[in-house]
């Protein structure tokens, strides 16, 4: 990561000096949207909420496929969400490093086949450009994100609660993406790259929730805010899968041959639920904190 943050100083402080007048005039309406916790994220899911209905409208044929869209949108407000709380609190606090840069390795995967092939994209309007601008646009977000935990506010991270170790997983999702692909970009390379990202992003979350269950206690309203979003994009991906995952059987054709046995489908069905089962205990612990209208808090956990 070092490497990364040196090589992207100069970026940044090129982006900033070009944008700091355009920044220093329209400074005052942000500031009073992020003036209060409950303010910014008021603001964020009015945003999300007009957003999305602007995108359904008018970029979208209301076919199933839109869950995916919807899955993809809903990851990029939660990152959004953890941006306002990094920024608005000066500090990295329970945002775990290890979770961003897995999301950004992942992100980068999958936009190198689906950038290139159309095989896994939505079959509506949302698939010809918009899916894959909405992953570029969480991408460069959580890099943002990376790059202001890492210099700006290092010493707020919470290193010794992250977790480590967790690089086993990229061979492992390869050789599961290079064995059990399905084949709907007609490419071994491009179906295998695409595969080893869906895998590889049922691990993505895992850093975030072990951070939040070694600290236990309460748990910031921001950090279970984002939580949440990303457990609904997870469950609008797992929705889309479950629908559409019978089509990733080899030789399949729609009420005529169900194809060859469903490797590749399977695979995406398990590492999409996990992705949802995952963050269950969280979510449990969110709606009773929610019901009882009380702040949110998990238990310590000895890990």
């Amino acid at each position: 990561m070092a490497a990364i943050v040196q090589g992207m100083d100069s970026l940044f402080g090129a982006l900033c000096s070009l944008g700091c007048t355009a920044t220093s005039t329209a400074k005052a309406v942000p500031a009073k949207a992020l003036a209060t916790e409950r303010s910014a994220t008021l603001s964020a899911y009015a945003g999300m909420a007009i957003s999305s209905c602007i995108i359904c409208a008018f970029f979208t044929d209301f076919d199933f496929s839109i869950v995916q869209l919807l899955s993809s949108f809903c990851m990029l407000w939660a990152f959004l969400l953890l941006t306002i709380k990094v920024t608005s609190q000066n500090s990295a606090a329970g945002v775990s490093s290890r979770m961003l840069e897995m999301w950004l390795l992942t992100l980068f995967i999958r936009l190198s086949s689906t950038m290139i092939k159309r095989g896994y994209l939505p079959e509506d309007k949302s698939g010809d450009y918009l899916y894959q601008l909405t992953d570029v646009a969480i991408f460069f977000v959580i890099l943002r994100l990376t790059y202001t935990i890492q210099r700006q506010y290092r010493q707020t991270y919470q290193e010794a609660d992250d977790l480590h170790g967790i690089s086993w997983s990229v061979p492992a999702s390869l050789m599961l993406g290079m064995c059990f692909h399905p084949h709907l970009n007609r490419s071994f390379l491009f179906d295998t790259i695409w595969t080893t990202a869906q895998v590889l992003e049922s691990f993505c979350m895992v850093p975030q929730l072990y951070m939040v269950s070694k600290q236990g206690g309460k748990v910031e309203t921001y950090t279970a805010q984002f939580v949440v979003l990303m457990f609904v994009s997870r469950v609008f991906a797992w929705l889309f899968w479950y629908t559409g995952y019978p089509e990733l059987a080899e030789g399949y054709v729609e009420g005529v041959s169900p194809g060859n046995f469903n490797w590749g489908g399977y695979l995406i069905m398990i590492g999409s639920t996990a992705q949802v089962l995952l963050s269950a205990d969280f979510i449990y612990y969110y709606l009773r904190a929610a019901c009882r209208g009380q702040a949110m808090v998990m238990p310590p956990t000895q890990v």
